[in-house]
């Protein structure tokens, strides 16, 4: 009936309200704080920036530089539903663990609620943050609002969704244009024995 669908719309529209900003769920602890435009699109270009430099010669960090060279594990379409607008990846530079946390549109919020539901999700109480994980790649994940905040680190996303006023990074250094139509800005602090050279 005419009431049951407007009542599901207006369910869909408060479900995926903009209740949170990014700059909730950006640590201020780390080395490498990255930011991203047309997230999907410019894939290839963070995957062969000279960024991944900085990164230690291990594993883990050859691995999540190879998942942007890799075909995208779900439609294009889906993709940039998730990771809407800005993208910051903000991580460590000795483990290269991080998490990535972004815009998504009202689509990709109805994804994230619906993803609970698939065989392949997994639920992770977490202590109440209220984690999905979805093993087969790796990934945890939560959504607030309409910001998604992912990473392949348990740790890392807890982390992110904990964080108190004190302990959120400043986007100032990311307000600006990137030179010469860059996707890329970002933030590298380098341990005091490397600042010092």
């Amino acid at each position: 009936s005419l009431a049951a669908a407007a009542g599901i719309l207006v369910a869909m529209i408060w479900t995926t309200r903009d209740a949170y900003s990014v700059e909730e769920f950006l640590p201020a602890n780390k080395a490498l704080q990255i930011r991203m435009e047309k997230a999907v699109g410019a894939r290839q270009v963070l995957g062969a920036s000279p960024l991944w430099g900085l990164l230690p010669d291990d594993e883990s960090v050859d691995g999540v530089r190879n998942a942007f060279r890799a075909p995208l594990p779900v439609p294009e379409w889906l993709a940039k539903n998730l990771f809407n607008q800005e993208v910051f990846w903000f991580g460590d530079a000795d483990t290269g663990e991080g998490v990535v946390v972004s815009h998504m549109t009202r689509v990709g919020t109805v994804v994230t609620r619906i993803a609970r539901f698939l065989p392949a999700a997994e639920r992770d109480w977490a202590g109440g943050l209220n984690l999905q994980s979805l093993p087969e790649p790796g990934v945890y994940f939560a959504a607030r609002g309409r910001v998604l905040i992912a990473g392949t680190s348990r740790r890392a996303v807890i982390e992110s969704l904990t964080l108190g006023q004190g302990e959120r990074a400043e986007l100032a250094g990311f307000l600006v244009e990137p030179p010469n139509d860059s996707v890329l800005t970002g933030i590298a602090v380098l341990p005091p024995e490397e600042a010092e050279r």
